[in-house]
């Protein structure tokens, strides 16, 4: 008989011989969660890092747009609307990544004699007049992919310039006058 209840011990679990099984189990589970959670966030963020990156890519290229017509004003006196395109070096070849920067004309919003300007005094008397013209210019700048161009992000950047001493040349007014259209906006 006491073989029998040495046998039956034997067979019957301990009270707590399942729980560590159970434990390790649940961390596991726990511990495959977690990781998830950290993976899905890094991929999260790392998709928030590469929209910032290009919407600053497309912000700077606005910007660029703005210092390519100031140029084009101050150097060739075209006041005129521009488009173009630039590539994008950073990706590879068949995705034909691009920039396309379209820049408004200059609208003049204020023009004012420029009493302090030192090209207009020449001591009391004036040579030739020269002004302190206000423009608005707005320049809107998108990033395209693919050969269709799908827009995948754009910004609109705008500006007033302030050019001061300009001379008044009748050439200049004319031009003024055709490129926008008659919209010359005088105080």
């Amino acid at each position: 008989m006491r073989s029998r209840s040495a046998h039956a011990a034997r067979r019957r679990p301990a009270h707590g011989a399942g729980t560590a099984y159970l434990a390790t189990l649940l961390a596991m589970v726990v511990l495959t969660i977690l990781g998830l959670s950290v993976a899905l966030s890094s991929q999260t963020e790392m998709q928030i890092g590469k929209n910032e990156l290009t919407l600053q890519r497309v912000f700077y290229a606005s910007d660029s747009g703005v210092s390519l017509a100031t140029a084009r004003a101050l150097v060739d006196r075209d006041f005129s609307p521009i488009e173009f395109s630039i590539d994008d070096p950073d990706l590879a070849p068949f995705l034909a990544g691009r920039h396309r920067i379209s820049i408004s004309r200059y609208l003049e919003v204020n023009r004012q004699f420029c009493d302090l300007c030192d090209a207009a005094n020449y001591g009391a008397h004036h040579v030739e007049e020269v002004w302190d013209l206000t423009f608005l210019l707005t320049s809107v700048a998108s990033r395209r992919l693919g050969v269709d161009e799908t827009e995948i992000a754009a910004k609109t950047l705008s500006t007033m310039m302030e050019f001061q001493p300009m001379k008044d040349s009748a050439s200049m007014q004319l031009q003024l006058l055709e490129k926008n259209e008659g919209t010359v906006i005088r105080p």
